[in-house]
């Protein structure tokens, strides 16, 4: 059994954390290697996962061709391992097709029944620990997630994580502040911002706050597209 941490769900809608991480042109100098691609089966969503020289692992995604995630950072590290770098390609597994299926309580579409595409990347860091990286391109959007092979039913505890979303500088945003929680309100429940990269969050009903919460929505007019970005799957 593999114990999959953090999912992150990446949905992208066509137009005719969390910090928010603003790509630059420097970013664009920066050449790690691609580990691989994936793309949903209509080919309008793609996302890939890139490995540079210092063993660091990054992600980008795609739609219609045009980035709409620049190359963020993928990597966490547990109370027993640091995955953050010094990572080694250590297995690809065979591309899968699968049919997601299950009802909605809620919403004009009873049903959910759509095709995706899925991909597992092996990892060893420098102690030879396994990590895997899943990639996920469905028509609706494209997911990755963590796993630890290693851990069967024992609880390991996450300290540090460096995942992040990479939006251009002139994305425009839509997001709550994390709070920390009072005896009125609760950490995560505010209002919505309009922001843009690089804006550090407000204090609002809940006082001082702790960063940026998901979900979050950005349009990125360069590539003439809608993100949102949210966060599932993390029960495993």
């Amino acid at each position: 059994m593999n114990r999959c941490l953090l999912s992150a769900l990446l949905g992208l809608l066509a137009v005719g954390f969390v910090g928010i991480a603003a790509a630059t042109a420097q970013d664009a100098t920066a050449s790690p290697a691609t580990v691989g691609t994936i793309h949903s089966p209509d080919g309008r969503n793609g996302i890939s996962l890139h490995l540079d020289s210092q063993g660091t692992l990054s992600y980008s995604v795609t739609h219609e061709a045009r980035r709409v995630i620049g190359a963020s950072l993928l990597g966490l590290r547990r109370r027993d391992q640091d995955f953050r770098q010094g990572l080694v390609l250590a297995a690809v597994d065979d591309l899968e097709t699968r049919q997601e299926t299950y009802p909605l309580r809620a919403g004009i579409m009873p049903m959910v029944d759509q095709p995706h595409r899925r991909r597992r990347f092996g990892f060893r860091n420098a102690a030879g620990t396994p990590l895997t990286i899943d990639l996920d391109a469905g028509n609706e959007g494209v997911a990755f997630r963590y796993g630890f092979p290693d851990v069967q039913d024992d609880v390991q505890t996450i300290l540090t994580e460096v995942t992040e979303f990479r939006v251009g500088l002139g994305a425009q945003g839509w997001l709550q502040p994390y709070n920390n929680a009072s005896h009125y309100s609760p950490a995560y429940e505010d209002y919505y911002f309009a922001v843009k990269p690089g804006d550090r969050p407000p204090n609002s009903r809940g006082g001082a706050t702790r960063g940026w919460s998901l979900p979050a929505l950005f349009n990125i007019a360069s590539a003439n597209a809608w993100v949102l970005l949210s966060e599932s799957g993390t029960d495993g």
